[in-house]
């Protein structure tokens, strides 16, 4: 056998080589496609799951949100106790979360989402009055963790000059047996009377409010709204004593007053306290049923009762609703100004409130009632001027009063 060998020219292997190495390119070029691909596809979903999580996350906020509204304007029980028992779904307090300023409540939403749940967590602020609350939304979808956070701050909406939670009747006179059934009259039989609610109306109550036909009275009647009891705008009842609705603790202000030394325990000591000075800060004064026969006149107080701050009159449990003690002397509560003061003009109406303590300590923000068991005031908190419990204070003297007149029995301004 013969044996032929065959020499393959040099051109031929470096072909094949190149060939190699034009593959490897091309892999090398596929693998770089695939992976800005895979790229684009991660940072395409994440992108997606980041405005899928933030669309979960402020529904979540707004579910909670409104849960809140809910839970605080339902009176069927208590602003705590309607959380925990939300009929959508129970919020439990986080006791990881919960700190001395801020008590914390949570629970898991499912529904209106789809396959997907949302974390509601609604911070309240650790005060028996609570005023300010936060509601996060928090969620995870895929790799992405979303929350969506609401600021709220609960707020006195009825807004009126006169606000009247009685459920009143429906008679229409303007005497004074009227107003006892819980009606708001006004009549002007001395001079010029106005009331005045600035933007708002000028009288909110659940009863009637009836206009006398004597003397000047200055209000927009098309404004007043009366007759809301058993309606959708019925004024919650706001003075029941004791009830979670109640705006202003009379306990807590007699804390106040207990440690400011400003509690009198009588009439008599008070106007020996007050005649000649202006009191400041809380001053409350305990009224027995006895001392309901005494009025109180301009020889107790020649140059008035003035205050800086808050007048509780403290009845005694005995005294009731159609009980009073008659004052004519001057009260001067947060005075204004009055020297310009035209009553026709409301661009001249000024406030003396809030007022402006010569003696900071005197202020009820300024005083620890802490270990009394109440929270302490705030500056930022709304004080009424004068108020009292279950009797009342039948005022015939001139008044200058800047604040809120507050009473869960009736209020008689007559003067004469």
């Amino acid at each position: 056998m013969r044996t032929k060998l065959t020499r393959r020219p040099r051109a031929d292997t470096g072909a094949i080589t190149a060939y190699f190495i034009l593959l490897l390119l091309l892999m090398a070029v596929i693998a770089g496609l695939c992976t800005a691909v895979t790229n684009s596809i991660r940072m395409s979903n994440r992108r997606a799951n980041v405005a899928q999580a933030l669309h979960f996350a402020e529904g979540g906020a707004a579910v909670a949100a409104a849960e809140l509204e809910l839970a605080y304007t339902n009176r069927t029980g208590s602003f705590l106790s309607n959380l925990v028992n939300n009929a959508a779904g129970a919020y439990a307090p986080d006791a990881t979360l919960t700190t001395g300023s801020w008590r914390v409540y949570k629970r898991s939403v499912g529904a209106p989402f789809s396959n997907q749940t949302v974390t509601a967590q609604i911070w309240l602020t650790n005060a028996s009055q609570i005023k300010e609350a936060t509601v996060v939304g928090v969620v995870n979808v895929g790799e992405v963790w979303q929350s969506a956070t609401v600021h709220l701050a609960m707020a006195f909406q009825l807004a009126a000059a006169i606000i009247s939670d009685n459920p009143g009747t429906t008679a229409t006179g303007t005497t004074k047996a009227i107003a006892q059934q819980g009606n708001v009259v006004v009549t002007g039989l001395l001079g010029t009377t106005v009331v005045d609610g600035g933007t708002v109306p000028p009288i909110l109550a659940n009863g009637r409010a009836n206009i006398g036909a004597g003397g000047t009275v200055l209000l927009n009647t098309n404004q007043i709204q009366m007759t809301n009891y058993a309606t959708a705008n019925e004024v919650p009842d706001y003075t029941a004593p004791g009830s979670s609705d109640q705006l202003f603790d009379f306990g807590r202000f007699l804390a106040v007053a207990n440690k400011s030394g400003t509690h009198y325990t009588n009439v008599a000591s008070f106007v020996t306290a007050a005649k000649n000075t202006v009191l400041e800060g809380v001053i409350a004064v305990d009224i027995s049923k006895a001392e309901l026969a005494t009025e109180i006149t301009t020889n107790h107080f020649p140059s008035g009762i003035n205050i800086r701050g808050t007048l509780l009159f403290n009845f005694a449990p005995d005294v009731g609703p159609l009980d009073k003690i008659k004052n004519s002397a001057a009260v001067n509560i947060n005075a204004a100004n009055l020297a310009t003061m035209n009553p026709a003009n409301p661009a001249t109406f000024t406030t003396g409130y809030p007022p402006t303590y010569t003696n900071p300590a005197k202020n009820p923000a300024a005083v620890d009632i802490s270990s009394l068991g109440f929270p302490n005031f705030t500056p930022g908190d709304d004080l009424p001027a004068l108020m009292y419990n279950q009797g009342f204070v039948d005022l015939h003297g001139p008044l200058n009063i800047c604040g809120v007149v507050y009473s869960p029995s009736f209020i008689e301004l007559d003067y004469q």
